[in-house]
């Protein structure tokens, strides 16, 4: 038995040690294949993962960003500097001092200490990151699932052009894969893997743009109490997020003196199977409660929602940030009227939230967007701003650039990062999930109107500051 054990301990270290070594030279190509980039003006290819097993429009959010990042100003003749740039260095100098974008330069010196060659870095928000340089996105999709998410991370490390990857939604998936990333020295952003696990460990190339179950489980908390919801069961799925989310709330609610009448847990063995919580609200529904906390995703959520709801259980259920998505009234519909749900997106937070949102209803026929296309859109911006904050492509720098940053703001809220990743002073929004109907008339002499297919709309009731 032991010296099975010996053995199976010295395959999995002798594997370890050759991946290492694989892995330390695919870093080192990123690094070279960035800083020639860099130096030939190329364009920028970084790698989009959305996670399609929850409808969202990450997609959406992203090409939005990148559109407006790729623009080009027109009051600078770039032709003309970039023959300058060849015949007289030190006139493409002048003429920035005088540029209203306020642009910078990063200058390449000869033997001699002459300059003989300019490369143009812009800081403006609304233009290229780099002068005559463009973000070419690649999409993929995990579906949600790790086994797929470790098969695109491990592609995409292949990848030495790919110097940033933003996406991995679920925490089962961004968790393990993240590994991959870190040790492939690709900086990796997911906009909404909330296990604290994520950043558990100081790493140099892994952030998360949205707070921790931690803060999103105390912050629900804090908003029974105020809410008056003095009594409540918890249901959750065991793994990644629920378990987790589902602990943070319970710690805080004790704090906030909430009694937890019933805890209760499932468990999905694979995605044909087909849930049925009768048997376990059954056992909940005779106690006396004021709400219901659901840790799970939107697709399992709805499904107790929609059962409890048959089983006449009325008072309210409240849900963590993976409920902020309009799955829950598609899945759910009047059931799921009155749902609280956390959400770290604000439509109304500031001019730059309603620009974002006017912007996007123009691009995308009038779509409303969603909290994950805010977060997508927020991360595209903020990479490309740690790129024009550090001058360069090469992940390393562009990590660095992340991580010791003064704060940044965008529509979602500000940005800084601890050293471990996370971002931090980000308040906790509370939404209610909220009907609606739309009432027209045809014409002005009709007196019948034409009342609209019932939807349905977060409405923001509170906010929970971080501490």
């Amino acid at each position: 038995m032991y010296k099975k054990i010996f053995k199976y301990c010295l395959i999995v270290f002798t594997s370890s040690l050759l991946l290492a070594c694989n892995l330390n030279s695919l870093t080192q190509a990123r690094k070279e294949s960035a800083k020639i980039a860099d130096e030939k003006n190329q364009d920028i290819i970084i790698a989009f993962v959305e996670s399609s097993s929850n409808k969202s429009l990450f997609k959406q959010g992203v090409e939005l960003a990148i559109e407006e990042i790729n623009q080009t100003d027109s009051f600078i003749d770039m032709k003309k500097l970039y023959l300058d740039e060849i015949n007289n260095p030190q006139l493409v100098l002048e003429k920035l001092k005088q540029d209203p974008n306020k642009q910078i330069t990063n200058i390449i010196y000869d033997e001699n200490g002459e300059p003989n060659k300019v490369i143009l870095r812009r800081l403006n928000v609304g233009g290229g990151v780099l002068v005559g340089r463009k973000i070419i996105p690649k999409f993929y999709d995990d579906e949600g699932k790790a086994k797929i998410g470790r098969k695109i991370a491990q592609d995409i490390s292949k990848n030495t052009d790919i110097v940033a990857v933003i996406g991995h939604n679920f925490s089962s998936v961004a968790i393990p894969i993240s590994i991959i990333y870190e040790q492939n020295g690709i900086v990796f952003i997911s906009t909404g893997a909330t296990n604290p696990l994520l950043t558990a460990y100081k790493r140099t190339y892994i952030f998360r743009n949205i707070p921790s179950d931690k803060k999103i489980g105390k912050a629900l908390a804090k908003f029974s109490r105020q809410y008056n919801f003095r009594r409540i069961a918890i249901i959750f799925e065991r793994g990644y997020y629920g378990k987790r989310l589902a602990e943070f709330f319970t710690v805080e609610a004790e704090n906030q003196d909430i009694e937890i009448v019933a805890t209760r847990s499932f468990f999905q063995k694979n995605e044909e199977e087909e849930l049925d919580f009768r048997t376990l609200l059954s056992e909940i529904r005779e106690l006396h409660f004021d709400a219901i906390f659901i840790a799970s995703y939107v697709n399992k959520a709805t499904k107790i929602i929609n059962q409890a709801r048959g089983m006449g259980i009325s008072v309210p259920f409240i849900g963590g940030d993976s409920l902020d998505n309009l799955g829950l009234w598609e899945q759910a519909k009047l059931n799921s009227v009155g749902t609280f749900v956390a959400s770290v997106f604000d439509p109304n937070l500031s001019a730059k939230s309603k620009t974002f949102i006017d912007n996007f209803k123009a691009k995308f026929d009038g779509e409303m967007p969603d909290t994950d296309a805010a977060q997508a859109y927020d991360a595209t911006k903020l990479l490309a701003w740690s790129i024009k904050n550090g001058g360069s492509t090469i992940p390393l720098e562009i990590a660095t650039s992340l991580r010791y940053a003064k704060t940044w703001e965008n529509i979602v809220g500000p940005y800084k990062f601890t050293l471990k990743g996370d971002v931090v002073g980000r308040p906790i929004y509370i939404k209610m999930l909220t009907p609606t109907i739309t009432i027209s008339k045809i014409n002005d002499d009709d007196d019948a109107p034409m009342i609209g297919e019932p939807s349905a709309y977060f409405k923001k009731i509170a906010t929970i500051k971080d501490e």
